[in-house]
């Protein structure tokens, strides 16, 4: 996916701020390495290269400029920046516990989800099975009923009664 037209903006003024001379600080050649970075970020999630991703990821990181800001559209930059820098033991515990309590009732709702589309397309064949008996007997009875009401049936029918006797 192409880098998005702010994030672009962002890194034209970041270019263009290291490039002032009230500028040239430390601060501002991080900031034009992180606008290089983000720039090649880009390139590489479009490119769809992982490797090219996670460093273009460190270099940002590096540089002081939040991953989210520059690489928040790119999914192999965002993998990246969230596989390498956050590490297990600095998260707090009670946002792990929360985490999986999240997902535990995700996927109870996704399979309480599943039970009941399972549930409601056996309503709806059961459903669909007593109307097909309900036509079959409808079409049964029309068809005794013309063969009562039918005078010609009626007269073939006692003439082969008749002819059995």
């Amino acid at each position: 996916m192409p880098p998005s037209a702010g994030r672009l903006r962002l890194l034209r003024r970041l270019a263009f701020q290291s490039l002032n001379p009230r500028n040239r600080s430390s601060a501002a050649a991080a900031a034009a390495g992180a606008a290089a970075a983000a720039a090649a970020a880009a390139a590489a999630a479009h490119a769809q290269d992982p490797t090219a991703a996670a460093a273009a990821a460190t270099a940002a990181a590096e540089a002081g400029i939040p991953p989210k800001l520059l690489l928040r559209k790119d999914a192999a930059c965002r993998a990246a920046s969230t596989t390498r820098f956050i590490s297990l033991g600095s998260i707090h515990p009670s946002l792990i516990k929360r985490y999986v309590q999240y997902k535990g009732k995700q996927k109870e709702t996704q399979e309480i989800f599943l039970s009941s589309l399972s549930l409601t397309k056996q309503i709806q064949q059961h459903q669909q099975q007593q109307q097909q008996r309900q036509q079959q007997q409808q079409q049964q009875q029309q068809q005794q009923q013309q063969q009562q009401e039918d005078p010609y049936v009626l007269a073939s029918l006692k003439i082969a009664a008749r002819r059995q006797q």
